[in-house]
């Protein structure tokens, strides 16, 4: 798969590293990071160059995720973070 994770030192890299390392998914093992332009992300995603992408709610702008919402083929997924409360030790 083609992962956009968005470019390094921005909230959603880390999330997405975290998430993906958690979770055993490593470049290379059949997965290859990247990094599109913000404003071609959704094209990407629609035209086959990326498989996914990850972002952070408080910078993706919502004309973009409501597009994707009525996008065929397209499935977006929430998580949230617990705190830090919540965690297991």
């Amino acid at each position: 798969l083609r992962l956009d994770i968005g470019p390094p030192g921005s909230g959603a890299h880390a999330l997405a590293r975290a998430l993906l390392e958690a979770n055993g998914v490593k470049e290379g093992d059949g997965t290859t990071f990247v990094d599109t332009a913000n404003e071609t992300t959704a094209a990407a995603l629609l035209t086959g160059r990326i498989d996914a992408f990850f972002a952070m709610s408080d910078s993706t702008p919502s004309g973009l995720i409501r597009g994707l919402m009525r996008a065929e083929g397209v499935h977006l997924f929430a998580f949230e973070q617990l705190a830090p409360s919540a965690r297991e030790p």
